[in-house]
């Protein structure tokens, strides 16, 4: 029972954070004391919160065993958001 509550309350905390940065999105250009690539990284890490780490906290919970595996894939995971964030972030500088 406390795992499905802790995996529920990592959902819910998940959604919470895809809607920041669905609100945040093209908002955080409006962040014009801070260069285009800082910009990117936090949205890229904004991303990689809202979407890998519930998924790797809830396998962890399923297989406590993986955590090596799991640190890996939140590595390679953050460093795709990353990148996909700078991406957009130089997107958005491009045409502000």
């Amino acid at each position: 029972v406390a795992r499905i509550v802790l995996a529920s309350a990592l959902r819910a905390a998940a959604g919470a954070v895809l809607g920041f940065v669905f609100w945040l999105g093209w908002g955080l250009i409006a962040l014009v004391g801070l260069p285009w690539y800082a910009v990117g990284l936090v949205y890229g890490g904004l991303c990689w919160l809202a979407l890998v780490a519930p998924v790797l906290a809830t396998l962890a919970l399923r297989w406590p065993g993986s955590v090596r595996v799991a640190a890996a894939h939140a590595a390679e995971w953050l460093f795709t958001c990353l990148a996909i964030g700078l991406l957009c972030a130089l997107a958005w500088h491009r045409y502000a």
